[in-house]
């Protein structure tokens, strides 16, 4: 539990970095990638079964993160 707790501190501070050097449009979709390790984890460790709602809401978050990104490259 101290590591994972460690991992997450420590990859929550990376993000905050990356937040403050680089482009928040650039940035902003890789937090939303840590919705994907949280369900692949509790699918896998905690057995968890996803109802559609939780695919539907995690596809829109996705989704809209993507969208956002590409929609700043179309721009420059």
């Amino acid at each position: 539990m101290a590591v994972s707790i460690s991992i997450a501190v420590g990859g929550y501070y990376g993000m905050i970095a990356a937040m403050r050097i680089g482009g928040v449009s650039a940035v902003v979709p890789f937090r939303y990638s840590r919705l994907l390790f949280g369900v692949a984890i509790g699918v896998w460790y905690f057995g968890e079964v996803l109802d559609h709602w939780t695919l539907i809401g995690s596809a829109i978050v996705v989704l809209s993160g993507l969208y956002a990104l590409w929609r700043e490259s179309q721009l420059r």
